[in-house]
């Protein structure tokens, strides 16, 4: 299927407007992930232990998960 020179040029400024909002997405989700990070950092850095010993293990878990994804984030 030929296009048009025009229906050409207009395929082309779509994908253009598509990737720039793509990147801008992209760039959005990634100073959510900043914010999110940041704020498991302050609320993994502030603990002092498990509040009640009937949420030791869930409490002990989420723990472990903060610490693997703020290691890998690093």
């Amino acid at each position: 299927v030929m296009m048009t020179r025009e229906q050409y040029m207009k395929a082309l400024m779509t994908i253009a407007a598509h990737d720039a909002e793509q990147r801008e997405q992209i760039k959005l989700q990634a100073q959510e992930i900043a914010r999110l990070r940041e704020a498991l950092q302050l609320l993994h850095d502030h603990q002092n232990g498990c509040p009640l010993p009937k949420y030791e293990k869930d409490w002990n878990r989420a723990m472990e998960l903060t610490e693997q994804i703020l290691k890998e984030q690093s």
